[in-house]
């Protein structure tokens, strides 16, 4: 079932291409009009400076960048907003691991294994609380 108001564009950025596939398919069931598949790291950089994105969904990059300048570097673009929502999915769920997650300036943490239904949920309530910040 699609989520009301969902952001129209979301950027899938994973370098393992099952998690790729799974993160574009829940994303488009849950609504989201264009969903961009991306790589890892710096190439959903790449990605990001040419599409405007409204929310992106990534796990840890690879070893070619650090999770803090990664999410900086998509929100500092010219076509990503500061206040774009970052979705980190991760089987890291250990208590240093999630604090580094905050600090980078991850919007929401994910631990998998994740299934769609509990996916779509929390992409609903990051529009929700993002709705009513915007009130």
């Amino acid at each position: 079932m699609p989520i009301a108001n969902l952001p129209r564009t979301a950027l899938a950025a994973f370098s393992a291409d099952i998690a790729r596939d799974f993160a574009c398919d829940v994303l488009r069931a849950a609504g989201v009009v264009s969903v961009l598949p991306s790589g890892g790291g710096r190439d959903a950089m790449a990605t990001a400076q040419t599409n405007p994105v409204d929310i992106i969904v990534t796990d840890w990059p690879e070893n070619d960048i650090a999770l803090g300048e990664f999410v900086q570097s998509l929100r500092n673009g010219n076509r990503v907003g500061r206040d774009t929502p970052v979705v980190l999915l991760t089987a890291r769920e250990g208590r240093a691991d999630l604090d580094a997650a905050r600090a980078a300036g991850v919007s929401a943490v994910v631990v998998k294994p994740v299934s769609a239904a509990l996916l779509k949920h929390r992409l609903a309530a990051m529009v929700t609380k993002a709705r009513r910040r915007a009130l």
